[in-house]
């Protein structure tokens, strides 16, 4: 399944596989795959991942500033 959206991404997927420019950057359970390094070089967004009792983990957009 390919999935661009990483809040459905995280919520209903075991393992994420994050391509950017046709090359794999990381593969793994969305924990390991999704952190600051990641959202920003290869998504470009700020934002920071935490878990969270409802869903394995959360991604929260963080303001520029």
């Amino acid at each position: 399944m390919t999935m661009h959206d990483l809040r459905l991404a995280v919520e209903y997927c075991d393992t994420l596989a994050v391509m950017h420019d046709g090359r794999m950057i990381s593969i793994g359970p969305p924990a390991d795959v999704l952190d600051d390094a990641v959202l920003g070089g290869v998504f470009g967004i700020r934002a920071a991942v935490r878990s969270t009792p409802r869903l394995s983990m959360e991604i929260l957009g963080l303001a520029d500033g």
